[in-house]
């Protein structure tokens, strides 16, 4: 496992790219900004701590990782292309209710993803960002269906939406007395 130091505004392109023995990594509150491939084919990787002011995943950041579990940090707006390329272990993403976009490939070949929201008002580029996500498209026959489905999970459901969507926001903004 690695604990990098506080201070650390980014971490740089491929930076961790093939450490096969990494299983664990915590990042410092400082960290903005984590570049292309940083952390690509760490196959044993299946725990990240980020920061919530983290702003941007570089393509292919995480591809080939060994998550099952993942969550968007609520700076984030777009998922970037490759993000999650290849991760065979992701069975469950967490995005915040403000994504803007998911781009070209960004969950593709993650084929036990099943339990993933999309926010109504995200934009997805491209046919192929959930292509050979086989678990999610065992009940839907293409993906513009499916990108429907995702988009509409919680409607008719507001308390399962507010659980879902709870981590993003302070406990006074989703409770009231």
């Amino acid at each position: 496992s690695v604990r990098l130091n506080e201070g650390l505004e980014t971490i740089g392109e491929m930076t961790f790219l093939g450490c096969v023995s990494l299983v664990s990594i915590s990042v410092p509150s400082t960290v903005r900004k984590i570049y292309h491939g940083a952390f690509a084919r760490c196959i044993r990787l299946s725990s990240i701590d980020l920061p919530p002011d983290l702003s941007f995943i570089g393509e292919g950041a995480f591809s080939a990782c060994g998550f099952m579990h993942f969550r968007i940090p609520p700076a984030i707006q777009v998922i970037n292309v490759n993000t999650f390329l290849n991760c065979s272990r992701l069975i469950s993403v967490e995005i915040p209710p403000w994504l803007q976009r998911i781009e070209e490939r960004a969950f593709k070949n993650c084929k036990q993803l099943r339990n993933i929201c999309l926010p109504v008002s995200v934009h997805v580029e491209s046919t192929d960002a959930f292509l050979g996500c086989i678990s999610l498209y065992e009940k839907f026959a293409d993906s513009e269906s499916l990108v429907d489905a995702l988009r509409q999970r919680f409607v008719g459901l507001p308390i399962h939406e507010l659980c879902y969507y709870s981590a993003y926001h302070k406990e006074k903004e989703t409770i009231r007395e």
